[in-house]
C-alpha cells in the first residue's frame, strides 16, 4: 500500500484573510449585542422589563425593538414618581395632576 505525500499549500495571505474574517464577524456580533443592550436599556428607563426586551431585540431585530420601545408609553407608576401624574385617592389610578374628576370612579 502506498501512502500519497499530501502536502499543504499554505499561504500567509489565505490566513490573513481568515483573521480579517474572524474579526469582522467578531465586530458584527459586538455591534449587534451593544444595539440589544441599548433596546433593553431604553425599555429599563421607560420602567419596562431590560431582558424583555433584549430578547425581543436579540431575536426579532435590534431595530424593531427600538421602534417598540419608542412606541410604548412609560408606565402610569413612573409618571406618578416623576410628579407628571397623581393617583386618584379612591380608586389609585393614575390621572392627570389638573383633573378635577377622576375619568375612573368619578371621584372628586
Amino acid at each position: 500500500m502506498a501512502i500519497a505525500n499530501f502536502t499543504w499549500n499554505w499561504s500567509p495571505h489565505a490566513s490573513a484573510l481568515a483573521i480579517l474574517a474572524v474579526a469582522i464577524v467578531g465586530l458584527i456580533i459586538w455591534i449587534l449585542v451593544v444595539c440589544y443592550y441599548f433596546v433593553g436599556r431604553a425599555a429599563d428607563r421607560k420602567d419596562r422589563s431590560f431582558t424583555a426586551f433584549f430578547l425581543i431585540a436579540f431575536f426579532v431585530s435590534p431595530i424593531t425593538g427600538a421602534i417598540i420601545v419608542a412606541a410604548i408609553p412609560p408606565s402610569p407608576e413612573m409618571e406618578i414618581a416623576k410628579g407628571r401624574l397623581r393617583a386618584c385617592h379612591q380608586c389609585a389610578e393614575a390621572i392627570q395632576l389638573r383633573a378635577k374628576k377622576c375619568p375612573y370612579c368619578g371621584a372628586t
